[in-house]
């Protein structure tokens, strides 16, 4: 998140790092019967690798047609003596880019890798004698469970194709066009285009095999 900008930060360093997100359910319905849920994204932001603060962004929502723009403009609103340009613009960038990811994360093909360090931990204490037990307890409140999304690590030479150059490896954005389609393609329906991880070869570690397709005829089948 490196090129997410750090709202009103004088330092050109100074940036996101991170962001935690909180969806919490109602502790009872509202007057009204609707169920309120409570939305907290939590950004960290740093500076020359030092935590340098966070920005928060807290309000309700009912989880139904209130889309996450629509609840943005209601949070941002609250904000007073800040102009658009200085904070709105930053936060709308940082919230959007939170948003792809989870919808990156829907996807079949995502590349998203389960860390269950802390779980394991517990498991493995739940069999062993009481001194044991406390020991690997205690070891285990560093410990936590979490996802990795997207490749873990690029090759230092991943810079540098075989042929002496070349685009580094990296993922193309998903994005949604209108498609066309019916009779004579005359007609348009939205549609969403998945990420697509360009020079997946030369990456470590395990990448998905993209299909492979051979013009049949008057036709095109999977091979």
């Amino acid at each position: 998140m490196r090129y997410l900008k750090v709202p009103v930060a004088q330092a050109a360093d100074h940036f996101f790092d991170g962001v935690f997100c909180f969806l919490t359910p109602p502790a009872e319905p509202c007057a009204a019967g609707e169920a309120r849920w409570t939305l907290e994204l939590v950004f960290a932001s740093k500076r020359r690798d030092l935590y340098r603060g966070h920005v928060s962004l807290l309000g309700e929502t009912d989880r139904g047609s209130t889309t996450v723009g629509e609840w943005l403009t209601r949070v941002l609103g609250a904000v007073k003596e800040q102009r658009d340009g200085e904070f709105h613009r930053p936060m709308y960038a940082a919230v959007s880019y939170v948003v792809r990811v989870f919808l990156y994360m829907a996807l079949k093909q995502a590349r998203v890798t389960e860390h269950r360090d802390h779980g394991e931990a517990l498991r493995r204490a739940a069999g062993l004698g009481e001194r044991k037990r406390a020991k690997l307890l205690q070891r285990s409140a560093s410990l936590y469970d979490g996802i990795t999304v997207g490749p873990e690590s690029l090759p230092s030479s991943a810079s540098a194709c075989a042929s002496g150059g070349g685009v580094t490896p990296h993922w193309r954005r998903g994005h949604f066009r209108m498609q066309p389609c019916g009779a004579g393609n005359q007609q348009r329906k939205l549609i969403f285009v998945a990420p697509v991880l360009v020079h997946a070869e030369h990456l470590q570690g395990e990448v998905p095999t993209p299909k492979s397709y051979r013009a049949g005829a008057g036709a095109v089948t999977a091979a």
